[in-house]
């Protein structure tokens, strides 16, 4: 587990989901996933990665829920009183 500050987080996002072999769990207030991180998860996914994101403060936009459909198995959750990150 990594916990990591502001300076350099999408590299250090990137590179934890690269280097995942048995899961990935993604806890953030928000959900706005960029094409490079969507094909990251795929990639994690087709390597049986599991895949869980847990989200908060608002329902999921309808732009980031498609780029999850693709998906065959992603667990998601939603938690409205959610205020922390960890990746």
């Amino acid at each position: 587990m990594d916990f990591l500050t502001t300076k350099g987080i999408a590299a250090s996002i990137e590179r934890i989901v690269r280097n995942a072999n048995a899961f990935i769990v993604i806890v953030s207030p928000y959900v706005k996933v960029d094409k490079t991180y969507i094909e990251r998860l795929h990639e994690a996914e087709q390597n049986n990665v599991e895949i869980n994101l847990i989200f908060g403060k608002e329902a999921m936009r309808e732009l980031e829920k498609a780029k999850f459909q693709s998906f065959k198995a992603i667990n998601i959750y939603f938690l409205s009183n959610l205020h922390a990150k960890c990746y």
